[in-house]
């Protein structure tokens, strides 16, 4: 007679996050605007000044 094999273990799921855990969408939108201004420096400091006309 053969061994029964073990399966192999669920991965243990995790919990959602609460809606109180979860960012507003002010809260996005300032992260938005920090993100735009760090690419924006990194874009400057590769390629020299940001072109003007475009989203600041």
């Amino acid at each position: 007679m053969s061994t029964p094999q073990k399966s192999p273990e669920e991965p243990e799921l995790e919990k959602p996050p609460s809606r109180d855990d979860l960012p507003t969408l002010e809260d996005l939108f300032e992260q938005a605007d920090k993100l735009r201004e760090a690419v924006q420096n990194h874009t400057q400091a590769l390629r020299g000044p940001w072109p003007k006309g475009k989203a600041q």
